[in-house]
């Protein structure tokens, strides 16, 4: 599960496996398999970071209000 925080104030979870920061792209990542596929994606500017299940966080560009 990864958690989300949004420049809203929102914070949302996905069951999804991943997530990167791929220019102007915050992008959450599903397996199918042995793969990696996009299964979301938000403008960076609207994500300041998300928690990944192993704890670790990924920045997005956005700044919280």
């Amino acid at each position: 599960m990864i958690t989300v925080k949004f420049v809203n104030g929102e914070e949302k979870q996905f069951n999804r496996e991943s997530a990167s920061l791929v220019g102007p792209v915050f992008v959450l990542y599903r397996r199918r398999g042995r793969k990696l596929e996009t299964a979301d994606t938000f403008s960076a500017d609207q994500v300041i970071w998300a928690r990944l299940p192993s704890g670790e966080i990924i920045l997005g560009k956005g700044k919280a209000k």
